[in-house]
């Protein structure tokens, strides 16, 4: 029950306006580790404001991004 009110919070918020990372990045990490080798998951906010700086992963942003200052 507790995952499907993330999923219904996160689905409200991209259905109000812009948000970052893009929706088919929101989960980029987990693309990134099989769930096999997950030992741990570390969930925050990342500090992104500007389109094509979010990537869904922590510390990370596309190649050829200028790095914003909040990194």
């Amino acid at each position: 029950a507790k995952m499907q009110s993330i999923y219904k919070k996160v689905k409200e918020e991209y259905s109000k306006g812009t948000c970052y990372p893009p929706k088919n990045l929101i989960f980029n990490a987990f693309k990134q580790c099989p769930f096999k080798k997950l030992k741990v998951v570390l969930v925050g906010q990342d500090p992104y404001i500007k389109e094509n700086e979010a990537m869904g992963l922590c510390f990370s942003i596309p190649k050829g991004t200028k790095v914003p200052p909040s990194l």
